[in-house]
């Protein structure tokens, strides 16, 4: 019988608080943190106690534990929940068997954590070392995991570091900024190491469920998605025409401004046009060199008729054959311009260019910050030589012109993904697909349910990036663990046998030494010690299945507090379980009394016949009274 790991409290007085740990280390296992959280319990002698809570993540399952009792280390199994209850409540017997006790530990699922019941013949420490495992959430070459206050302040000097929380992460990560908590940090730079223009990665594991699969899907995308070229050698052309208004010139030249800012040591050379094209500067010159005199020759610009762009192409073509390197054209432009140049065909602009040359498209429009548009009348000429065409709203405020020297994101990402069903979710990291973009240093995910290949696409630049992927189950346990801890329902209840994890399926139980047994509950806060502790321990109600409890309220606490508090009770918070079988009390529990008053309770009790509302098959109830 399982009592307590889905015992309900319905707290008259201050519930006892959780256990913290000591200290919490840490490490990344592919998407997964793997914690070990080491606690300090302390125990008396011949005492037998259930529902110590233990709180953990949002997430998180216990994977395995080890207890530590006299400094000989004990590794505990994962066994079926109801066996592993039913051997540790057969310890508190009053036919004790001769000889020396037992020692024994269970760990089992409970409200926001897990419980911690123990039974030792002496008094001192019981340190256990929880291993947990969770999942992180991508975000600038880092993986983060949300913890309690309570474990990141024992965690490990280069985790804690790490963890900072910012409103960015919080978003990106999918969490509500208003739950305490907060982050745990393990560096995770993979990406970052490979080459420039292939910093991101995907993954797809999945969960086999016999006839169907479920697949957890990721792409991550480095902080650095590329770098700037060593050698770079960039011709930017402005737009000295009349059709462009005063906003849209001062656009145009802290475009230019940020662009020479950011590459101080590439080459430049900046052309305007309007009827015909000109070079600013006599010669090619390092970007920190030509700032100042560019910007005042921007700013002395005198606009004239004509929006003649393929001489200023044409110019560039020029000033590019007399010099090596990587070799860029950044075109500024309203885009509007005669019908020849409408209608011109992208392989003749093009052909103004030396091979190899990369060219991006300005255009001066409503908006604000740089934004791609593929639909802009030269967007075509853009992704023929691999560039972007952007959209640049007017004004000189806030102009960043980072995304043309290097991509900054993976644009209109979708997933093929024929033979798969989408699986709903209420949070985490932005979800792939729907052509959205996955900027550098981010992620996104995507859960679907079925069978076959997945393949991802999108755009970096104007270079289509492509990867086709068949999910595996190396990973399997963990897809089974995030679905236990995200999805209710039929997916949780199946992933729950596969996830070799403490649920509502499993427990971890050990036992050593002697023999022999224990008379009851002794010491500690007993049954029910159930922490009110927020997010990571919070009182509620919920349902179990199968051999377990379904738990509702029934007001029992109201109905049998009259006689009750005829006992007259000293102690201060007396908790009181029943078990309920239909509308009969099949058994109830006293803790926190002294042995008179919890005689005197659990009499009154067993001699009361409570209304019972809605009786199920089993049901347990708990809470607390006292003067």
């Amino acid at each position: 019988m399982r009592w307590f790991s889905l015992a309900i409290i319905l707290a008259t007085t201050a519930t006892a608080a959780a256990e913290d740990p000591t200290r919490v280390t840490g490490r990344l296992d592919g998407n997964t943190a793997r914690l070990s959280a080491h606690y300090e319990l302390s125990v008396g002698a011949n005492e037998w106690m259930k529902g110590r809570l233990l709180a953990l993540p949002a997430g998180a399952l216990v994977t395995s534990a080890l207890v530590t009792e006299a400094g000989v280390v004990h590794r505990l199994a994962l066994t079926p929940a109801d066996a592993a209850t039913a051997t540790f409540d057969a310890l508190a017997t009053d036919a004790a068997a001769p000889g020396p006790k037992t020692s024994a530990v269970l760990i089992e699922e409970g409200p926001g954590g897990v419980t911690v019941s123990t039974a030792t013949p002496r008094t001192g420490k019981l340190a256990i070392d929880l291993e947990v495992a969770m999942p992180t959430c991508f975000h600038g070459d880092v993986r983060y995991a949300m913890v309690p206050s309570s474990w990141h302040e024992v965690a490990s000097r280069e985790l804690a570091r790490a963890g900072e929380a910012t409103e960015a992460l919080d978003t990106i990560c999918g969490t509500n900024p208003e739950e305490p908590g907060m982050w745990l940090g393990f560096a995770s730079r993979e990406l970052a190491r490979r080459a420039s223009g292939d910093r991101f990665g995907i993954s797809a594991h999945r969960l086999d469920l016999g006839d169907s699969s479920v697949v957890r899907f990721e792409l991550d995308v480095a902080t650095m998605l590329a770098d700037v070229p060593r050698d770079l050698a960039t011709v930017l052309i402005v737009d000295g025409s009349r059709s462009i208004s005063d906003d849209d010139r001062l656009a145009q030249v802290a475009l230019v401004e940020s662009y020479l800012s950011k590459a101080p040591g590439a080459r430049v050379q900046v052309v305007s046009f309007a009827r015909t094209a000109k070079a600013v500067l006599p010669a090619w010159t390092t970007a920190a060199k030509a700032r100042a005199s560019v910007g005042r020759a921007l700013r002395s610009l005198v606009p004239r008729n004509g929006s003649n762009f393929d001489t200023a192409l044409a110019e560039a073509g020029t000033w590019l054959g007399r010099i090596g390197g990587t070799r860029r054209v950044v075109l500024v432009t309203d885009e509007r311009m005669a019908s020849r140049l409408a209608h011109a065909s992208t392989a003749a602009l093009q052909a103004m260019l030396p091979a190899g040359t990369l060219l991006h498209v300005v255009v001066l429009s409503t908006g604000g910050d740089l934004s791609r548009d593929d639909g802009l009348k030269l967007a075509g000429i853009a992704k023929a030589t691999h560039g972007v065409a952007v959209r640049l709203g007017g004004g000189a405020e806030g102009v960043d012109a980072t995304s043309l020297l290097r991509p900054i994101s993976i644009d209109r990402v979708t997933l093929v993904t024929t033979g798969w069903d989408t699986l709903p979710r209420d949070a985490g990291p932005p979800q792939c697909g729907d052509e959205n973009p996955v900027l550098a240093g981010g992620a996104c995910t995507w859960w679907g349910r079925g069978h076959g290949e997945i393949t991802v696409e999108g755009w970096i630049w104007g270079t289509r990036v492509a990867r086709t992927l068949s999910p595996d189950l190396s990973r399997s346990r963990d897809v089974a663990r995030e679905l236990v801890t995200s999805r209710a329902g039929e997916l949780g209840s199946l992933a729950e046998a596969q996830a070799q994890a403490v649920t509502s399926t499993w427990s971890l139980y050990g036992a050593w030494g002697g023999t022999a047994g224990y008379d009851g509950p002794r010491g500690g806060t007993g049954y029910g010690a159930i922490c009110g502790c927020g997010p990571f321990g919070t009182i509620g109600h919920g349902s179990g299945t199968g051999t377990g409890f379904r738990m509702t309220s029934p007001d029992l606490d109201e109905q049998l507090r009259p006689a009750i508090e005829a006992c007259k009770l000293e102690s201060s918070s007396v908790i009181v379980a029943i078990e309920l079988t239909g509308v009969e009390i099949a058994d109830v529990h006293v803790t926190g009394a002294t042995p008179a008053e919890a005689t005197c309770v659990s009499e009154a009790v067993w001699a009361s016949s409570p209304t019972i509302d809605r009786p199920r098959d089993h049901q347990l109830v708990s809470f607390v009274v006292g003067r």
